[in-house]
């Protein structure tokens, strides 16, 4: 499996485990101008914006170890235009964060972990 295949079922395997959890999720790879959003979904009236990160291995860190500040301003400045495009001037009022799902595929085994409320908002704006 490539790391494009690979992507694709963490992203699937963390759509239906938030499912469970009670996220509905709305949007899968939301793209604009500023970058991409992996998924987005609800929870009760909160908007929650997911990273997803997969590793085979511990060998270069952890799956959240693997967002840069960087990474954390796209996905900042692609929520922002989210809202203002598909919620309009009332969007801000939503309430809203960032959330990252953790998959570690080590030992023959997958290994979930929600980090919820984890990224910077305005990171590096």
């Amino acid at each position: 499996m490539d790391r494009r295949e690979l992507g694709r079922a963490a992203e699937k395997l963390a759509a239906d485990w938030l499912s469970s959890l009670g996220y509905r999720i709305i949007e899968h790879n939301y793209t604009c101008r500023y970058g991409e959003i992996d998924l987005i979904g609800r929870l009760g009236f909160m908007l929650i914006f997911i990273e997803v990160r997969c590793r085979r291995g511990s060998n270069f860190g952890t799956p959240a170890e693997s967002v840069t500040k960087r990474k954390q301003c796209r996905l900042y400045r692609a929520a922002s235009f989210y809202i203002s495009s598909k919620l309009g001037p009332s969007g801000w009022q939503v309430p809203f964060r960032f959330d990252l799902v953790e998959i570690s595929l080590h030992d023959g085994r997958i290994h979930l972990n929600l980090l919820e409320n984890c990224l910077e908002r305005g990171v590096g704006l």
